[in-house]
C-alpha cells in the first residue's frame, strides 16, 4: 500500500479554494441560477484538450514519467533550437520553464478551440455562428515530490459564443461539443490517490464526470457533442457544469475495471454547478450517481486494442413529466464498444483505423431522448507524410419520447464527416459537414445541413 505522508497533504487543501458561494466565475451567484425547465441536456461536453482521462486498465493507472530535458540546445522547443513550426506547443518550453516544472511533476497546459459553423439549409435560420473555448490547466504528478500515486489537477475555462440551437430549432445531439453559455470559471479542482500497486484509485473534488464515465476514446475526432457521450444522460455533471463529487475505481486485473461516482446534482434544480464549489452541495438534496464496469484488451486476434463497457446512472431530483405530473428520481443505462480495426504504424498504437458504437436509454416520461444509438470510424494517419491527420465519420440516432405530452413526433438523427489537418504539432484545422434530420425530434422543422470548421491551438 502507498503511504500518505502528512507533510504532502497540503495539496488536499486546494479543494477548499472552491468553498465559497461561487467558484471564481466572475459573475454574481444569481446569474448562475436558471430555471430547471430546459436545463436538461443543454450541453454535452467533450473530454477537453489535455484533460486527464480516467485510466481503463491498471497499467494505464500508472502515470508515465514526465518529459525529460532535451539532450542539447538544438533539440529544444525554444528560440535557437527547433523551428517554431516544429514545437510541440506554440509557447514551446517557455525558456525552460516547462522542463523545470516537469522535474517536480508539474505540467502546464493551455489550449484555444474555436468552432465556426453555419446552417446552410433547413433548420429555422440560415446563418453562421462561432463558439470559443479557452482551457488552462495544471496537472501535478505528486510522485515527483514523494507522494506515490498522488495527483492533483486544476483547470480554468473561458467560453463564449451564440448557441446554434437557436438556428436549428432544436438539437438533441449538440452539433458543437464546446457550446456553452458565456462563462469564466474554475472548472475543475481535484485530488487523486492510487493505492495497492495501482489497483484502487480514489478522486475527490470538482470533477468533470465525462472524464471518468461514458467517454469513448475512439470518438475524440468529432465536433458533434454526443459522439462520446450518449444524449440519454440526464443532467450529467460535465462541461460546462462539472460538479463536486467523489470517484472510486478498482482494477482487479490488468484489463478489468469497475468504478462508481457520487456527485452534486444541483444542476437539475437550476444551479450552475460549473461556477460553484462545495456550496452548491448544501442548496438542495439532488444527487447524481453513476457506475461503469469494463474489459480492455491490447489485441483481439489480428485486430488492435479495444474496450467493452457498460454503466448506469441515477439522479435523485424531482422532474416534471410530459404528462403533467412529477417523478422523484430517474435513471438510465449505457454501453460502449470501441476497437482498433487496422494498425497503420507498428511503432505508434494511436495510428490506424478505429471504430466505436455506443448506446443508451433514459426515462421517456421525463427525458425527450428516450434511447440513443451511435457509432463512427476514424482513420488517424491518412496519407504518406500526413501521420497526424485524420478523417472521420459518424452517425447517431436520438430516439425521442413517445409518451403523451412529448413535443417530439420523430427521432432525431445526425451524420458527420470531417478531416483534421494537423498543420503544425500545435495547430490544426478540421473542416466539417453535418446533416441533422428532424431537429429537436420535430418533423415540422426542415432537415439541416451544417458546414464549418474547428480551429485548435495548443500553447
Amino acid at each position: 500500500m502507498n503511504k500518505i505522508r502528512l507533510t504532502n497533504l497540503p495539496v488536499v487543501a486546494l479543494l477548499a479554494a472552491c468553498g465559497g458561494a461561487a467558484c471564481f466565475n466572475g459573475q454574481a451567484a444569481a446569474q448562475d441560477v436558471v430555471g430547471a425547465a430546459g436545463a436538461n441536456m443543454e450541453y454535452l461536453g467533450p473530454v477537453l484538450p489535455d484533460q486527464p482521462e480516467a485510466p481503463r486498465s491498471r497499467t494505464e493507472n500508472a502515470k508515465p514519467e514526465a518529459v525529460a530535458a532535451p539532450a542539447n540546445a538544438e533539440s529544444r522547443d525554444w528560440f535557437g533550437g527547433k523551428p517554431w513550426t516544429q514545437w510541440e506547443k506554440a509557447f514551446g518550453d517557455i525558456g525552460g520553464v516547462r522542463t523545470e516544472l516537469a522535474k517536480v511533476g508539474l505540467a502546464f497546459n493551455m489550449s484555444y478551440t474555436m468552432d465556426w459553423q453555419g446552417v446552410w439549409s433547413g433548420g429555422v435560420n440560415n446563418r453562421a455562428s462561432t463558439r470559443h473555448l479557452l482551457d488552462v490547466n495544471l496537472d501535478w504528478d505528486l510522485s515527483k515530490v514523494g507522494l506515490n500515486g498522488g495527483r492533483a489537477f486544476a483547470a480554468y475555462n473561458w467560453a463564449d459564443g451564440r448557441a446554434m440551437v437557436e438556428d436549428l430549432g432544436g438539437d438533441e445531439h449538440l452539433l458543437s461539443g464546446i457550446e456553452a453559455r458565456s462563462l469564466s470559471q474554475l472548472a475543475q479542482l481535484w485530488y487523486q490517490q492510487s493505492f495497492f500497486d495501482d489497483r484502487l484509485r480514489i478522486k475527490l473534488g470538482k470533477i468533470d464526470v465525462n472524464s471518468e464515465f461514458g467517454f469513448v476514446n475512439a470518438a475524440s475526432e468529432f465536433l458533434t457533442g454526443d459522439s462520446g457521450l450518449s444524449p440519454t444522460f440526464f443532467f450529467f455533471p460535465t462541461y460546462p457544469d462539472a460538479a463536486m463529487g467523489a470517484v472510486a475505481f478498482v482494477y482487479p486485473t490488468d484489463n478489468l475495471y469497475a468504478g462508481f461516482g457520487f456527485f452534486d446534482g444541483s444542476l437539475s434544480a437550476g444551479i450552475r454547478t460549473g461556477g460553484y464549489g462545495p456550496a452548491s452541495l448544501w442548496r438542495g438534496d439532488e444527487y447524481f450517481y453513476v457506475g461503469e464496469a469494463g474489459l480492455t484488451w491490447e489485441t483481439l486476434g489480428a485486430l488492435g486494442g479495444g474496450r467493452l463497457a457498460a454503466g448506469a446512472f441515477y439522479h435523485t431530483g424531482s422532474f416534471a413529466t410530459f404528462a403533467g405530473g412529477s417523478d422523484n428520481g430517474t435513471g438510465g443505462f449505457y454501453a460502449i464498444l470501441e476497437q482498433q480495426l487496422i494498425a497503420t504504424n507498428t511503432d505508434d498504437a494511436s495510428r490506424g483505423l478505429f471504430a466505436y458504437i455506443r448506446g443508451g436509454t433514459a426515462d421517456e416520461d421525463v427525458s425527450l431522448t428516450a434511447w440513443s444509438v451511435g457509432g463512427g470510424l476514424s482513420l488517424r494517419g491518412t496519407f504518406p507524410g500526413r501521420d497526424s491527420d485524420s478523417v472521420s465519420g459518424l452517425f447517431s440516432v436520438a430516439g425521442t419520447s413517445n409518451v403523451a405530452g412529448s413535443p417530439a413526433d420523430r427521432d432525431e438523427m445526425v451524420f458527420e464527416v470531417n478531416y483534421r489537418a494537423q498543420l503544425t504539432p500545435w495547430f490544426s484545422i478540421r473542416p466539417t459537414l453535418q446533416y441533422l434530420m428532424n431537429p429537436g425530434g420535430r418533423s415540422a422543422i426542415d432537415d439541416a445541413v451544417v458546414g464549418g470548421a474547428r480551429f485548435e491551438v495548443r500553447f
